[in-house]
C-alpha cells in the first residue's frame, strides 16, 4: 500500500495539512465521479468509503511533496511547487484508487476524475486566489473517473520528465465549461497497478466539454467568480427537480443574473442531452418579436404552411431541452408563449432571467442576492485578509482590478478601503467591474471618496456589452423606462428614504399614488427588495440598493418633486417621533428604540431638510418637534455627539426662537446630553430654559422630566437646589399617576443621599425606584436602580451583592443597547475585581470600559466617576506598570460582546 496512511480528514474541511507554494503553482483538483448515486445506495458505506479516498488521496499528495490546501465533500484539492511531483502525484494516487477493494461499496467501484494546471496566484493567509484555481476546476469537471487530465501550461512543463511508463495524449482545442478562451487538454496514462487496469485506461469517453453537447452560449471574457451556493441551488434544486419547469432568475440592473444563467446553463449540458441554447431578448424590440428570436437560436426556420409557434413545437416536442431566455422584462407581455412552449414539450425547461416574473402557472422564482462582502457590523474590525479574500464582491473586484493594473493586490492596507467600496456598491457585480477598471487611476481610498456620486464614476464598461451594461445608469435606466408613470413617481419619492421604509412611511409620502400596488409591482421588477422580522411593529420594509436609489433620486430632482416629498418626509417622522416618546419611557422602550434605529438614517434625512430651509417657521417647527421627540433615542443608543449637534443646530433658526412646547423639548434633549458630554454649565441654561418654557405654556408631564433632569445637573454642586427641583418633579409625577417619571426623580433623590454617605436613605430611594420602574416596564429605569443598588451593596462591603445587582444590569442595558450604562456595569465589576485583589480582571474591565466611554464622547456622573476613580487607583496598587498596561490595552481591544462575556464570567 505504499506510505503508512494517517487519520482520514474530515468529509468536508478546509485546513491546511503543509505548507503552501506560492508564485507559479501546479494545482491538482479530484472528485468522485457518481457520488451522489453512491450516496444514495449505499448510504453508511459511502461515508466508509470516502474517508478511505481522502485518506489515499491525501497519502499521495503528501508522498510527492504537495499540500492538501482544501476537502469539500468528494472533492480534495493539492497544490505543489512542483508539476513533475503534481503528475507523479495523480498518478500514484489512481493506483491506489484501483488497487483498493472498496468492500463497503458492495462490488461498485469509487472512481475518480483529476485535473491538473499551472498558474500563477496570489496566496492571502492560507487561501489562493486566481484565474489558475478555475481553470484547474474546470478542467477536473471534464473528465470521467479513473481519467487524469492536463492543461497545456502543466503538459509543457512535465513533457519530458513524465514517471516511467506514463504518456500523454493529446485530446485538442476543448471549451471549458467556464465559458472561457478554449483550453487543449491533454490526458495521462500509465500502467495501471491493479489488476482490472482501468484506472490509466485511453477509452475514456469524449470529455464533457461546451463542445460535447449542442449549445450557442457564447465565450466570456472572464472568469465567473463566486456564486457557487447559487449555482448549486439553481441547478440542483431547481433545474433537476422533475416537478419544476420555469424558473426565474429575478434582480435589478447590474446583478449578475445573466451571468449566472449562463454559468448554471454551461454546468447543466450533461442534464440536457438535446442542448441548451440561449436566446438574448435585450435587443428584441417588441414581445411579438420573441418566438422569432427563440426560433432563430434554435435553427428553425418559418415556412409559410405553418404558424411559427408550430414550427418551434414541433422541433422541442421530444427533446430534454434548456431554453435560456435572457432580459425577459421588457417583452413581459410575451410571457403566454412560454407557457405554450411549456404545455407543448413535455421535457422542455425554461431558465429565465428578468428584473420582474413571467407569473406563470409553476414558475419558480429565483431572487439573484448580491455578491457577499463581510458582515458590516464588522466595519471597525476587518476579519484577516484570507477571510476577506475569500468574499465574492472582494474576489472579483481584485481579479478585475488586476486585468487592467496587474500590479494590484489586496493588501493589510487597503483592504478596509476595498471592502467600503464593495459595501457601497451593494455588492452588484456590474458595479464593482466598473468601479476597478477605476484603478488605472484612482487607489480604493480615492475611488471611495469619489462614490459619495457612484454613478458618474461607474462609466467605461467593455464596448461590446450592449449599451445598458457598458454603465451602471444604463442598467438602471432600462429598468425605469419600462414602469408605468405612477410606478417611476413612486420609486422615485421613495428614494428619499435612506434606509428603506414602512409600508406607513411610504403612504405618507406618497399620498397621492397607489403606494400598496406599486410596492408589490417594484418589488416584482427587482427595484425594491422587502425584509421583515417578526419584532418589526411596523411590519415588512422596503429597501433600494444604494445604486438604484441615487438614479431615482436623480429622477426626483429631474422632475421638481424634491421639496414636496421632502416636506412629507419631515412631518411623517415628526409625527412618528412624538407617538414614540411616550413610548421610550414605557413598557415597548426596547421596540421603540430599535425602531428609531431602523429609521436613524431616514431621521438625519429629515433633519437635514430642515436645517436647509431656516427661513420656514413649519419647517422649523416640525425639526424641533422630531428631536424633541427621539432624543432620548440618542442618548440611550450612544448617539450623544450627533443628537447634540442635531439639537443645538435646530435651536439656533431664526423661528426656533419662540417659547414653545417643541422648543422646550428640544432644549430638554440638548441639556441632557450636554451634561453627559462633561459640560455641567451649559447643561444648567438649557435644562432651566426648558423649565421656564413649560411652566409657561402649562405642560406638566414635560416639566416634571425637566425637572428631574435639571435636579440631576444640580445635584454635585447644590444638592439643597437639587433636592427642592427632584421633589417638584416627584410631587408632579404623582398627581399624573406616572411611575416612570417617579421612579426618575426617586433615583436622582437617592444619589444625593448616596453622594452625602447615607447608604440606607439611597437605598431606600433605589428600591422604591426599582419597584416603580420594574411596574411601569421601565428597563432602563430597571438598570439604573439596579447599577445604583450594586455601588450601595458594594460601599456597605458587600461585594457578592455587588456583583449580582451588576451581572443582572448588564442583560438589560445590552438588550436595550445602552452602552452608556453598560460601561457602568464593567466600571463597577472592575472596581469589585480590584477590591479582591484580582488586579488582571480588574484592569482589563477597566480598559474596555474606558475605550466604550471614548468612543461614547461620554462621561460619569460624578458619583459614578469617584468610584471609576477609586477603583481604578486600587488596580494601579495591585499591578506593575507593565502588567497594568497590558491588561488595560487588552480589555480596550475587546468587541463589546466580548467585553460583556467577560465582566458575565469573571
Amino acid at each position: 500500500m505504499g506510505a503508512t496512511l494517517d487519520a482520514a480528514p474530515s468529509p468536508t474541511a478546509s485546513g491546511v495539512d503543509g505548507a503552501l507554494p506560492t508564485g507559479v503553482v501546479t494545482f491538482l483538483f479530484t472528485d468522485i465521479e457518481g457520488s451522489t448515486r453512491l450516496m444514495e445506495r449505499h448510504g453508511d458505506g459511502y461515508r466508509t468509503a470516502l474517508l478511505r479516498h481522502h485518506a489515499l488521496l491525501h497519502a499521495a499528495v503528501r508522498e510527492q511533496s504537495g499540500t492538501v490546501f482544501e476537502t469539500v465533500g468528494d472533492a480534495v484539492y493539492a497544490a505543489f511547487a512542483r508539476p513533475s511531483c503534481a503528475v507523479a502525484a495523480a498518478l500514484g494516487a489512481q493506483r491506489r484508487l484501483a488497487a483498493e477493494p472498496w468492500d463497503t461499496l458492495g462490488g461498485d467501484a469509487l472512481r475518480v476524475r483529476m485535473g491538473l494546471h499551472t498558474g500563477e496566484v496570489e496566496l492571502w493567509g492560507d487561501h489562493y486566489f486566481g484565474p489558475a484555481l478555475y481553470r484547474a476546476d474546470r478542467l477536473a469537471s471534464l473528465g470521467h473517473g479513473g481519467q487524469i487530465l492536463l492543461s497545456s501550461p502543466t503538459a509543457d512543463l512535465v513533457r519530458d520528465a513524465l514517471p516511467t511508463g506514463a504518456t500523454l495524449i493529446d485530446l485538442g482545442e476543448h471549451r471549458l465549461k467556464d465559458l472561457q478562451r478554449p483550453e487543449r487538454v491533454y490526458q495521462l496514462t500509465g500502467a495501471a497497478a491493479s489488476a482490472g487496469g482501468t484506472a490509466h485506461s485511453t477509452a475514456f469517453p469524449p470529455l464533457r466539454t461546451l463542445q460535447s453537447r449542442p449549445n450557442n452560449l457564447p465565450p466570456q471574457a472572464t472568469p465567473f467568480i463566486g456564486r457557487e451556493r447559487e449555482v448549486d441551488e439553481v441547478r440542483h434544486r431547481l433545474l433537476r427537480n422533475p416537478d419544476v419547469r420555469l424558473v426565474t432568475l429575478l434582480g435589478p440592473g447590474g446583478t449578475g443574473k445573466t451571468r449566472l444563467a449562463l454559468q448554471v446553463a454551461s454546468d447543466s449540458l450533461d442534464d440536457f442531452p438535446d442542448g441548451v441554447y440561449l436566446v438574448a431578448l435585450a435587443r428584441v424590440a417588441a414581445p411579438e418579436l420573441v418566438l422569432s428570436a427563440v426560433a432563430h437560436a434554435l435553427g428553425v426556420r418559418e415556412t409559410v404552411d405553418q404558424p411559427l409557434l408550430q414550427s418551434v413545437i414541433a422541433h422541442l416536442r421530444e427533446k430534454r431541452l434548456l431554453l435560456v431566455l435572457d432580459n425577459f422584462e421588457h417583452v413581459i407581455a410575451a410571457a403566454p408563449r412560454v407557457a405554450d412552449l411549456l404545455d407543448a414539450c413535455p421535457h422542455l425547461k425554461v431558465l429565465v432571467t428578468s428584473r420582474e416574473a413571467l407569473r406563470l402557472y409553476g414558475e419558480r422564482d429565483y431572487p439573484v442576492p448580491p455578491l457577499s462582502l463581510p458582515d458590516a457590523r464588522d466595519a471597525h474590525a476587518l476579519p484577516s485578509l484570507g477571510r476577506v479574500a475569500a468574499y465574492e464582491a472582494v474576489r472579483l473586484f481584485v481579479e478585475r482590478a488586476q486585468e487592467v493594473s496587474p500590479a494590484f493586490a489586496l493588501t493589510d492596507e487597503n483592504a478596509g478601503a476595498v471592502v467600503a467600496v464593495c459595501r457601497r456598491l451593494d455588492g452588484l457585480p456590474l458595479a464593482i467591474e466598473l468601479a476597478a477598471a477605476r484603478t488605472r487611476l484612482l487607489s480604493p481610498a480615492a475611488m471611495l471618496e469619489r462614490l459619495d456620486r457612484s454613478l458618474p464614476l461607474l462609466t467605461g464598461g467593455a464596448r461590446n456589452l450592449p449599451p445598458r451594461q457598458q454603465t451602471l445608469r444604463g442598467a438602471i435606466a432600462w429598468s425605469y423606462d419600462l414602469l408605468a408613470p405612477d410606478e417611476q413617481a413612486l420609486l422615485r419619492r421613495l428614494s428619499v428614504f435612506l434606509n428603506g421604509c414602512s409600508l406607513e412611511a411610504a403612504e405618507a409620502t406618497c399620498p397621492d399614488l397607489p403606494v400598496l400596488d406599486g410596492i408589490e409591482s417594484l418589488i416584482a421588477k427587482s427595484l425594491l427588495r422587502q425584509q421583515h422580522e417578526e419584532t418589526w411593529e411596523e411590519g415588512p420594509r422596503f429597501f433600494m440598493l444604494q445604486t438604484i436609489r441615487e438614479f431615482a433620486r436623480e429622477q426626483l430632482d429631474s422632475c421638481a418633486e424634491t421639496d414636496q416629498t421632502l416636506d412629507r418626509l419631515l412631518a411623517y417622522f415628526a409625527g412618528l417621533a412624538e407617538r414614540g416618546r411616550p413610548g421610550l419611557r414605557g413598557a415597548r422602550q426596547t421596540e421603540w428604540l430599535d425602531r428609531f434605529d431602523r429609521e436613524r438614517y431616514n431621521l438625519r434625512e429629515a433633519l437635514r431638510w430642515c436645517l436647509a430651509r431656516p427661513e420656514d417657521r413649519h419647517t422649523t417647527e416640525l425639526g424641533l418637534r422630531l428631536a424633541g421627540g427621539v432624543w432620548l433615542f440618542w442618548h440611550i443608543r450612544g448617539y450623544l455627539a450627533e443628537g447634540w449637534d442635531w439639537l443645538s443646530s435646530l435651536l439656533r433658526l431664526p423661528h426656533a426662537q419662540d417659547r414653545t412646547a417643541p422648543r422646550a423639548f428640544a432644549l430638554t434633549g440638548l441639556g441632557v446630553l450636554t451634561w453627559y458630554q462633561g459640560y455641567q454649565a451649559a447643561a444648567r441654561s438649557q435644562l432651566e430654559e426648558s423649565v421656564a418654557i413649560l411652566r409657561d405654556v402649562g405642560h406638566p408631564r414635560g416639566l416634571a422630566s425637566a425637572l428631574a433632569w435639571l435636579g440631576h445637573v444640580l445635584q454635585q454642586t447644590e444638592s439643597s437646589a437639587a433636592r427642592t427641583l427632584l421633589e417638584e418633579s416627584l410631587d408632579i409625577a404623582r398627581g399624573l399617576d406616572d411611575a416612570g417619571l417617579q421612579a426618575r426623580a426617586l433615583n436622582i433623590l437617592g444619589e444625593i443621599c448616596r453622594r452625602e454617605g447615607d447608604y440606607e436613605c439611597a437605598a431606600g430611594y433605589y428600591e422604591e425606584s426599582l419597584a416603580l420602574a420594574r411596574a411601569s416596564g421601565n428597563r432602563r429605569r430597571v438598570a439604573t436602580a439596579l447599577h445604583n443598588l450594586g455601588h450601595i451593596a458594594h460601599r456597605s462591603g458587600d461585594a457578592a451583592g455587588a456583583a449580582a445587582r451588576f451581572r443582572e444590569t448588564l442583560p438589560i442595558a445590552q438588550a436595550l443597547g445602552d452602552q452608556h450604562a453598560i460601561a457602568l456595569c464593567l466600571a463597577g465589576l472592575g472596581a469589585i475585581a480590584a477590591a479582591r485583589d484580582r488586579g488582571d480582571a480588574a484592569a482589563t474591565l477597566f480598559g474596555a470600559c474606558g475605550a466604550l466611554l471614548e468612543r461614547l464622547h461620554a462621561t460619569f456622573d460624578p458619583a459614578d466617576q469617584e468610584e471609576y476613580v477609586r477603583g481604578l487607583a486600587r488596580t494601579r496598587e495591585l499591578l506593575s506598570d507593565g502588567a497594568y498596561d497590558a491588561a488595560f490595552a487588552a480589555g480596550r481591544g475587546l468587541a463589546l460582546e466580548d467585553a460583556i462575556a467577560y465582566a458575565l464570567r469573571v
